[in-house]
Formats: C-alpha cells, sequence, structure tokens
C-alpha cells in the first residue's frame, strides 16, 4: 500500500487515464468532502464505436490496510451509483457498449453483473484468476484475465445498431522465457539487491521437494510457510 501521496504521485506519471466512480473524499474537514477522487468514467470512439469504461477500484481496500493509507478517502461498492453511471452513459451520453474495468475479485464482480443492469462487459481483476473463456452473468459478460503480466486478453466486438451483437474473447499465455530481458531494468534490479546479497544467498536449509508460489492458488511455499508458522504457535490449525 502506497498511501494517497504515492498514488497521486504515480497516477501523475501515468501515460493513462486512471478512473474509478466508488472512491469518495469523506473528510468533513476538506474543500472536497464527499465529492470523488478520481473521474468516474472515460469515453473512447474505437472503429467507429463509442464505448463507455467506468472504473471501480477496490472497495474494501480501507478495512485490507492501515487505515493511515486512506484517511481521509471512502472505498464501497456503491452499486447505485455505478447503476446512475451506466444509465446515464447510455441516455446522454449514447455510449454503444459499457464496460467496468473493475478490481473488485471475481466473487463480488458476478454480484456486480445482478445487480447492476446494462453492463456489457466486466474487465475483472483483484483475485488473480485466468480464465480462457468468459463468464456470463445474466446479461453481462465477465473477462478474467490472470496477473502480472503472464497473459493478454484480446476482445473484439461487433456493434450494429447502438449495441454489441457479437464478440469474440481470446486469452494468450506470455512466454516470458522466449522474451529477452531488458537491461536496464536488470542493471535497476541488481542495484536493489546488491546491499543484501548475502541476507538472500544464505542457506537456510535443504527441502527433497521443490519450493514454489502459485500466486492465489495452493503452492508449496505456501504450505510451508502455514506449517512453519503453525509449528513456532503451537496451534492445531492454520489458514492459507
Amino acid at each position: 500500500t502506497y498511501g494517497k501521496e504515492r498514488v497521486h504521485e504515480l497516477i501523475g506519471k501515468l501515460k493513462g487515464e486512471f478512473i474509478s466512480q466508488n472512491v469518495i473524499d469523506n473528510d468533513p474537514f476538506s474543500d472536497e468532502f464527499e465529492e470523488l477522487i478520481f473521474p468516474p468514467y472515460s469515453i473512447k470512439e474505437i472503429g467507429g464505436a463509442k464505448i463507455g469504461i467506468i472504473g471501480q477500484s477496490f472497495p474494501f481496500t480501507s478495512t485490507a490496510n492501515p487505515k493511515k493509507f486512506t484517511k481521509g478517502w471512502s472505498f464501497a461498492l456503491r452499486h447505485e451509483s455505478l447503476q446512475e453511471y451506466v444509465d446515464m452513459l447510455r441516455k446522454e451520453k449514447k455510449v454503444d457498449c459499457i464496460v467496468v474495468l473493475s478490481h473488485d475479485g471475481f466473487s463480488v464482480d458476478q454480484e456486480l453483473a445482478k445487480k447492476v443492469k446494462g453492463v456489457d462487459f466486466i474487465l475483472s481483476g483483484h483475485t488473480h484468476d485466468p480464465s480462457p473463456e468468459p463468464i456470463i452473468v445474466n446479461d453481462t459478460v465477465i473477462i478474467i484475465s490472470g496477473s502480472h503480466g503472464k497473459y493478454i486478453s484480446r476482445l473484439d466486438l461487433d456493434i450494429k445498431d447502438k449495441k454489441v451483437v457479437d464478440y469474440s474473447f481470446k486469452l494468450m499465455p506470455i512466454a516470458s522465457h522466449l522474451i529477452p530481458a531488458d537491461k536496464a531494468g536488470e542493471d535497476l534490479i541488481a542495484k536493489w539487491y546488491k546491499p543484501y546479497d548475502k541476507e538472500l544467498n544464505e542457506a537456510l536449509g535443504t527441502t527433497k521437494g521443490l519450493l514454489y508460489k502459485r500466486d492465489t492458488f495452493y503452492s508449496t511455499f505456501d504450505s510451508l510457510i502455514g506449517m512453519a508458522i503453525q509449528d513456532e504457535m503451537k496451534c492445531d490449525i492454520n489458514f492459507n
């Protein structure tokens, strides 16, 4: 977690837009009290079609992190305001398609698709799940494309008479071992790691099996950490 100042600093360097309809100023002494922190949506004209994109930030940010990092900002699901933006983009801005760019998490986005009407696609993040096929909830198509640059997704839309009549989706894994490393990036990482070479290369033990980490899925390294904590704390059960 970076904190509000660092977030604004990074967004200032972003070569793109940062949008979110569910982060609000809740500092009663602020001039922006109860106003949105970020623009809620963006409209893109692509291939002759008008696409409305609404941002949805992780709604539990303030409870999943130390309060000091988000003090003065309010995070929530805010399905009611999301529905208002969907309706406004349809009726006033005359968009042909509505996409929600979401960091809710896959299970929460499934509920979003049930409660908010008129969303064509949800590009779902946070839980890091990849799925080669879209998941359809009511009339909303949910796309989940993994994380950490492991995949690239392609979504092609066929739009006629102000609505999506067909689409195609492809999830493509990135063969990172075939892509040449970026020299500047490698040098920077080596520079950061250099002061800790001794600690990072100290042998702490030997395992008979392979220890690996697989993001949100089960992994042997997660299992080892859980068992080590369980042994140290003398408890009967650990939740990974």
